[in-house]
């Protein structure tokens, strides 16, 4: 009875650990967000935005559609493929019929990935967004600029918060066996072994869950 807690919480205490969990589950998935965005005036062909994207997963993003306040932007998939390789940035041109964009207005920028997941950041389009037209860095392909892949500093703070509130469940699930051993007869060993397993595994995940919900409020896609 008592090896089987230990084993298990040094399975727990192991997984935690080895990597970093957090970074573990989230290391297929894309973690593209926008970083900042720019409007772009006296372009002939048509209202611009300059949009850089900053992927820090571990495989490449490619962006399948783009809106500026729900209306689509027409040069997505015409000639110019927006793909931002991992671990970098990305400066991506969104082109929009004329007077699409609204000077004075709130602009949300949303894009859509080939994988179907969506990335937004808004801006107010005014003298602090925008630029003039310059076809000497506007017209330019842009080359993705490669960065240091390191964790971002909510990242580490979430790893170390989930490490310890692992390791801090698991001594309480071995003082919780130790304890049930101690005062329940050897012959339901086997039965309490089975429910405190699920019970453990129910209370680990509503602790972590709790405490995360305190700690780490959700935050807006994009603004990083």
């Amino acid at each position: 009875m008592v090896a089987f807690c230990v084993l298990f919480a040094g399975i727990l205490v192991f997984s935690a650990g080895s990597g970093g969990m957090t970074h573990g589950l989230m290391g297929n998935a894309e973690l593209a967000a926008i970083t900042n965005i720019r409007f772009v005036e006296n372009v002939t062909t048509g209202d611009t935005i300059k949009v850089t994207i900053r992927n820090s997963g571990t495989s490449m993003v490619t962006i399948a559609e783009g809106f500026s306040n729900e209306i689509k932007a027409t040069n997505i998939n015409s000639g110019q493929s927006f793909i931002i390789p991992k671990a970098s940035y990305l400066e991506i041109t969104l082109t929009f019929p004329n007077k699409t964009l609204v000077y004075g207005t709130q602009q949300q920028v949303k894009l859509i990935t080939t994988r179907g997941n969506t990335v937004v950041y808004s801006m107010m389009y005014n003298s602090d967004s925008t630029s003039q037209y310059d076809p000497l860095k506007d017209d330019i392909i842009p080359t993705p600029s490669t960065f240091y892949l390191a964790p971002l500093p909510y990242e580490q703070e979430q790893a170390k918060v989930l490490f310890a509130t692992l390791v801090l469940t698991v001594i309480a699930d071995v003082g919780a066996c130790l304890f049930a051993n101690h005062v329940i007869h050897p012959r339901n060993r086997r039965e309490l072994f089975i429910l405190l397993f699920f019970v453990t595994i129910i209370v680990i995940f509503a602790i972590i869950a709790a405490v995360f919900s305190i700690l780490f409020p959700p935050q807006p896609i994009g603004l990083m």
